[in-house]
């Protein structure tokens, strides 16, 4: 979960690198009001927890792909191994991945749903 601010200045979004899981223990690092210079245009504003969003990282896809990676690699070197009886082996191996990868992106999608949908001051 990457949390982000949009620039007042040039509408740009920049990375909090912060681990709250919520808008309170984020308060609690940088105060209810804080100010942000913009990676973009380095203007600094003042804004809000409220301000502040979740949006879903890349780091889960990145390793979803390399697993995927990783099945498709092992099939290549295998292959001569395979026979008739073990290609049930194959669904099974590209599910346990796709498994892994659909639970950690529910779960991060409930971990940015719970944190914006829930605001300090309720606007």
């Amino acid at each position: 979960m990457n949390l982000i601010v949009v620039c007042k200045n040039c509408k740009s979004t920049n990375s909090i690198k912060k681990s709250a899981t919520d808008r309170y223990r984020l308060s609690q690092e940088l105060g209810e009001k804080f100010n942000w210079k913009c990676a973009k245009c380095s203007v600094i504003s003042r804004y809000s927890v409220d301000e502040v969003n979740a949006e879903m990282g890349i780091f889960r896809l990145i390793i979803f792909i390399l697993s995927i990676a990783g099945v498709g690699v092992g099939f290549m070197l295998l292959k001569q191994y395979f026979t008739i009886s073990t290609w049930w082996l194959i669904p099974l191996l590209i599910g346990i991945p796709v498994t892994f990868f659909a639970v950690a992106l529910k779960e991060e999608n409930n971990k940015i749903r719970a944190f914006n949908r829930f605001k300090l001051h309720g606007r």
